[in-house]
């Protein structure tokens, strides 16, 4: 597999270039096409207030809304021109979370944001855009986080390693940006010893696997019994200069994920560098 195809979200937000650069530094590696998407979502207005507002305030939101999406397509498309990159810009109506899925689904790689939690309500559907993008487009996601990214992604990428088929997934969607990288570490936190998934030696199977791809690679179990997984995942990447995670999404149904926690929620809370998640 091969990045042709990068898929990026696009909106008014103020970290909005930190995605597209990023993008924009993946495509020019990979000699990758670039699409900017724009979604324009339906004005959201309480069910209590909707009976007492009438259309002329929605014309005036689909008015503001289009001007937006025109203002964050030009800036990314002189972006574009200037990185000189191949790319284009589109357009779509509806919810966010879905119109981002759909458009996924014919690209190598999707990148969105993380939302600001200062600046994006919990009923915005900006909120919904990251994790059901995750379970839906079928592709790798790579979420930027809102504080924004380091100027390169994917010179030193820590993959976390469970031995589950969302890892698998994960690893073998991000072989391009593995190969390319110049340091990769194979993490498993709390591993199991001896068990069939996992191996004698945590990480080793599938280190020796990503060697036979030509990737300079090193396992390195973490052990840290006492604290969320999600903080151990964040810990260990600072440690290692990690400015780019790879995991596995959602291995949980997402109502489970929701009730009992899990390291992609918390990722997708509290993450200090991009992460590629794969379902």
């Amino acid at each position: 597999m091969t990045l042709k195809h990068i898929v990026v979200q696009l909106d008014d937000a103020k970290n909005a270039t930190s995605r597209y650069k990023v993008a924009f530094d993946l495509a020019s590696s990979h000699e990758a096409h670039v699409t900017g998407l724009y979604v324009i979502a339906p004005p959201f207005v309480p069910t209590y207030m909707a009976g007492h507002i009438g259309g002329a305030f929605y014309d005036n939101q689909q008015r503001l809304a289009e001007d937006a999406a025109t203002a964050a397509c030009d800036e990314f498309d002189e972006a574009a021109k200037t990185a000189g990159l191949s790319y284009e810009t589109m357009t779509a109506e509806g919810p966010p979370a879905d119109r981002v899925a759909e458009v996924a689904r014919y690209a190598d790689l999707v990148i969105v944001g993380q939302p600001d939690p200062d600046l994006v309500g919990p009923a915005d559907p900006a909120m919904e855009v990251p994790g059901t993008v995750i379970l839906e487009a079928g592709r790798p996601v790579m979420v930027v986080p809102y504080v924004g990214a380091l100027d390169h992604v994917g010179k030193s990428v820590m993959v976390m390693w469970n031995a589950s088929r969302e890892a698998t997934r994960a690893i073998y969607d991000a072989l391009p940006i593995l190969t390319a990288a110049q340091k990769v570490s194979v993490v498993s936190v709390n591993p199991g010893r001896g068990t069939p998934d996992i191996g004698d030696l945590p990480g080793a199977d599938i280190t020796h696997q990503l060697a036979r791809h030509g990737i300079k690679v090193e396992a390195a179990p973490t052990y840290a019994n006492d604290i969320d997984v999600g903080d151990v995942i964040l810990s260990r990447a600072s440690d290692v200069g990690a400015d780019l995670i790879v995991m596995g999404g959602y291995g949980r149904s997402r109502f489970r994920e929701m009730i009992l926690g899990g390291a992609t929620r918390h990722l997708l809370e509290h993450m200090t560098v991009p992460v590629l998640f794969s379902h």
